[in-house]
């Protein structure tokens, strides 16, 4: 939020000031016309909650790409990164393909653990989740296995056509075992929607997403190890077909203590080119 340290005090909290909220969108928005007109590649920014203060204003990074996009030609944008233990990983999945249809595959899609207890430990409550001390302690496990599992099922969302998922902390249908029985329209989906999202027993749907407007297409296994390790074993979901306009864009998984970049780039039509950043710091990629 624009404003000098005696502004902040006379107006504190200037987080919550909606003048000043303005001022900022309008500064953003002439500086995002500006990067796409100089030829920058990607705009980012961070996702924080709570910040009165008014420093780290970014509490909803994907509606402002939809606002900024909408005035810019070609320069993409990218959250870096969604703190994926405060978010439900299919409406991460499903906001994040609606943004790159809207965009035309202009997303890159960045992910973070989290590190800030003053707010990930209330929208992470879900899962039982706090702010990543990164010092491999119980606390540090616990966040670093909520961020794996929520970065497969995202996975699996954009590239499985009809899947289901056993979880430690997300289960795809709920409850797993008996699946979703109160379906009334179960014989219309079984006629029209995926195959297989009607499976045995009957009306235990299975869960379809949104594709992502360039269909991502991650195959074999990946590692980063730094003391820690991610792991990905090729995944799939059900979105929109991949744009056959252009082949490449990016998917960003960023986890707070690793220190190397792997990258894995398939050329192929319509497939999508992944960076796959497990990296502290910004990675901004063509």
């Amino acid at each position: 939020m624009p404003g000098t340290l005696e502004d902040r005090k006379r107006l504190r909290p200037i987080g919550r000031n909606n003048e000043r909220y303005q001022q900022m969108l309008d500064e953003l928005r002439k500086l995002a016309v500006f990067a796409d007109d100089a030829g920058f590649d990607v705009l980012a920014t961070t996702e924080h909650h709570f910040h009165s203060e008014g420093y780290e204003t970014s509490v909803a990074p994907l509606l402002i790409y939809a606002n900024l996009a909408a005035r810019t030609e070609r320069i993409k944008f990218s959250p870096l990164g969604l703190v994926l233990p405060s978010w439900d990983p299919i409406r991460a999945a499903e906001e994040l393909a609606v943004l790159d249809h809207l965009t035309k595959g202009r997303i890159y899609a960045g992910f973070a653990r989290g590190y800030q207890d003053r707010w990930v430990n209330v929208l992470g409550q879900q899962y039982h989740v706090t702010g990543a001390p990164m010092d491999g302690s119980s606390i540090d496990n616990h966040n670093r296995k909520v961020y794996e599992e929520t970065v497969k099922v995202i996975k699996k969302a954009w590239t499985e056509e009809a899947w289901d998922y056993d979880g430690e902390y997300y289960k795809v249908p709920f409850p797993y075992k008996e699946g979703i029985r109160r379906w009334p329209v179960a014989d219309w989906t079984r006629q029209y929607g995926a195959p297989g999202e009607i499976d045995v027993p009957i009306n235990a749907a299975k869960y379809r997403a949104r594709r992502s407007f360039i269909n991502p297409c991650v195959k074999g296994d990946y590692a980063a190890k730094s003391g820690n390790r991610i792991t990905g074993q090729g995944f799939s979901v059900s979105v929109l077909g991949p744009c056959t306009q252009r082949h490449t864009c990016g998917v960003c998984m960023f986890d707070n203590g690793a220190s190397q970049i792997i990258e894995i780039t398939n050329q192929m039509p319509g497939r999508i080119r992944i960076n796959i950043v497990v990296k502290r710091h910004l990675f901004a990629g063509k």
